[in-house]
């Protein structure tokens, strides 16, 4: 597992973060993959427009995103992507970390629950039979 990869666990682990769903950011609640933008130092949080609390993260000259991680970040935690796993007790369906985090389709689980999830992952688990 990558140091970048070891950072963004504790980091979900840390209770710094509040979770939030839908959104990198939105006022101090991040979700997954916002949570791996703010550690991995990669770009900063601009307010999306004036008066709005949804905050977008800006890399690069005039790039900014608000829902999804840019490719510098995914690059940055390393180890592969775009993650799916399958639940247990659901059919055909492959969920990604934002649905997970966000409950697309699907009850949204904790930060711990994802860390747990990505680190499990990581280590070579086979996710894909369900974990849930």
């Amino acid at each position: 597992m990558s140091k970048n990869a070891e950072k963004w666990i504790a980091a979900l682990r840390s209770g710094k973060y509040e979770q939030g769903r839908e959104l990198l950011r939105e006022s101090d609640r991040y979700c997954v993959w916002g949570v791996a933008c703010d550690v991995s130092g990669l770009g900063t949080w601009k307010r999306a427009g004036p008066g709005m609390h949804t905050l977008e993260f800006k890399y690069g000259k005039g790039y900014g995103v608000k829902s999804s991680p840019p490719e510098k970040v995914i690059d940055w935690v390393g180890e592969g992507f775009w993650w799916e796993f399958k639940v247990a007790g659901r059919v055909g369906t492959d969920y990604t970390l934002m649905d997970l985090n966000d409950g697309d389709s699907v009850e949204p689980i904790t930060f711990d629950q994802l860390a747990d999830l990505i680190e499990a992952f990581l280590n070579g688990w086979n996710l894909k039979v369900g974990v849930f």
